[in-house]
């Protein structure tokens, strides 16, 4: 009898490590409610910017008519129209398909126009601190681009901090690389980013937040970018 080999029969395991996918999977869901969001709140804001155009045109016909008291009233009135105006046009920063031209504007008078909605993100509990440039410094880009990044770093220094503490918005002018720049300056007083992820914030569905809750850097500044100094 020959001696041969003995072949014995086993079970290959193959592990495959896909938890990147299923966060980026996770995340690029988020993006997508956050679009529809943003479009159910443009539809909104739209609705309500047709009442408040009937609202501003009684306010004007009644002015015709009216006494030094009754003018008081509509001035109230008129103030309050115009504060909830303000609101629609921060409600249109979330639709991602309006004022996507290009155009100049002041960097300090969009944060300034934003700040109630700011605080209200922030809650009571944070201090919002503006040191904003006194001349209006002028850059070029998408407006409602740029406020999305202002509320999303907002957002963020806010959760770092527990809710609690003091954010800071500065905007200066200053030299770099041998050229003047714009300068926008989001500071807070939470944790920070750990050295060993800092380099990885800017990737594509990159988050150091628990699955499902926030969002990446780089769904929002790809617009950035294109904004120039001038």
């Amino acid at each position: 009898m020959e001696e041969g080999l003995s072949i014995g029969r086993g079970i290959v395991v193959t592990i495959r490590d896909i938890t990147a996918s299923v966060e980026a999977n996770a995340q690029l869901n988020q993006a997508n409610r956050l679009e529809a969001i943003g479009t159910l709140a443009g539809g909104v804001a739209h609705d309500f910017n047709n009442i408040l155009q009937i609202i501003y045109g009684y306010i004007d016909l009644i002015k015709v008519t009216a006494n030094t008291e009754e003018e008081k009233y509509l001035q109230d009135m008129e103030e309050a129209a115009d504060k909830g105006s303000s609101l629609i046009q921060q409600l249109l920063t979330f639709d991602r398909k309006s004022t996507m031209e290009k155009s100049r504007f002041s960097l300090d008078s969009l944060i300034s126009e934003n700040q109630i909605l700011l605080r209200k993100m922030t809650g009571d509990a944070i201090h919002l601190n503006l040191s904003l440039h006194d001349g209006g410094l002028l850059i070029e880009g998408r407006r409602n681009e740029l406020e999305r990044v202002i509320i999303n770093l907002i957002i963020n220094a806010r959760d770092a901090m527990d809710k609690r503490g003091e954010i800071g918005i500065t905007t200066c002018e200053k030299e770099w690389e041998g050229a003047p720049h714009i300068l926008l300056e989001v500071s807070d007083q939470g944790c920070g980013i750990p050295e060993d992820v800092l380099d990885n914030i800017f990737d594509p569905f990159f988050t150091t937040k628990e699955l499902g809750k926030g969002t990446t850097f780089q769904l929002y500044f790809p617009g950035v970018r294109e904004i120039r100094d001038k």
